[in-house]
């Protein structure tokens, strides 16, 4: 693959530290949880998608869920955990939701210190796609006025294993815009807009439209058009962190380190819309499940030894974090 850099001249060094997009704020939502609400397309301003510049106010604060869908809770987890894994060896993240499998696509991706790329993804239906030559989706470090080029080819599957077409095409990424976001939750500064457009041999040509925050790399506001078929989505995340009015929650932790199980006993005044999410030490989601009790029993299944971590989240947001040492 080949990439070519252009930095527009209208790019200032006085302002390259903080709109500069970089792996190490990126990659802190490796280990977080997106939560994501489709919105009423009616609801988006598409003007908003072509307001460019430094030091803009995108406000999207009109944007309503769309009715009857649920809010998706994507993670990154380790790729060999899950069923089709094996097809896609290069990939060293899977992006899912673990809830919903059932409706819901597996997203493989290789993400390294200079890039973001698409490597393939798995459907419900089985129906999925193996990229032969990788879709580029951002490059770090990534300035304000940047723009990257890249080519793809990729093999799409009806079924299982019935091929259907061969596709390929190429993708020019621009980090067009630098400001705020207004979101129906509240405010965002230092939010980056990625725009991108991608050609593909079998046509048409797409668009999409990504604001992310900058210290974190966490995707606020999507938007997506293909041939007239348009997705809006937005992260339902607070811009700032709450305080719970309830006391701080505990967690204990016996035995650690161990060998087959664990028990994490949680000091928590409710449990409802609570999960535990056991990570690797590369922030990859290993294990989810749904708090019921005070007593959280953690199985070793396939893990192998090492440090983990684990989180437990309480409507969504993060209240504990400690490690597990697996013998």
């Amino acid at each position: 693959m080949k990439i070519i850099f252009t930095l527009a001249i209208f790019l200032s060094a006085i302002y390259s530290h903080t709109q500069t997009l970089t792996y190490d704020n990126f990659s802190q939502c490796l280990s977080a949880t997106l939560h994501v609400q489709i919105a009423d397309v009616s609801t988006f301003n598409v003007g908003l998608a072509t307001t460019t510049g430094n030091g803009v106010t995108w406000d999207a604060s009109s944007l309503v869920q769309q009715s009857g869908t649920p809010t998706i809770s994507f993670v990154f987890g380790e790729p060999s955990l899950t069923p089709n894994g094996n097809l896609f060896p290069a990939a060293n993240y899977v992006q899912y939701d673990p809830d919903l499998t059932a409706f819901l696509e597996y997203g493989y991706y290789l993400i390294n210190e200079d890039s973001v790329v698409d490597v393939g993804n798995y459907a419900p239906s089985t129906q999925h796609e193996i990229f032969a030559d990788y879709d580029k989706k951002l490059v770090f470090p990534f300035d304000y006025g940047q723009t990257f080029f890249d080519t793809y080819a990729k093999t799409n599957y009806s079924d299982a294993t019935t091929v259907s077409s061969y596709q390929t095409g190429t993708r020019t990424g621009t980090f067009s815009g630098y400001g705020t976001l207004i979101l129906p939750q509240g405010t965002f500064s230092q939010v980056a807009l990625i725009a991108t457009e991608r050609t593909n041999s079998l046509g048409p040509n797409s668009t999409t439209y990504t604001w992310y925050d900058i210290t974190n790399g966490n995707q606020l506001l999507y938007y997506a058009e293909n041939d007239g078929d348009v997705v809006v989505a937005y992260n339902n995340a607070s811009p700032t962190t709450i305080t719970q009015n309830n006391a701080v929650p505990t967690a204990m932790v016996y035995p650690n380190p161990f060998h087959t199980s664990a028990t994490i006993q949680l000091n928590l005044d409710s449990w409802e819309n609570a999960t535990l999410m056991i990570c690797d030490t590369q922030g990859r989601m290993v294990q989810h499940m749904n708090i019921t009790s005070k007593n959280i029993t953690i199985n070793r299944e396939s893990l192998m030894p090492g440090v983990y971590s684990y989180k437990i989240i309480h409507h969504q947001s993060e209240i504990f974090t400690g490690k597990l040492i697996i013998e």
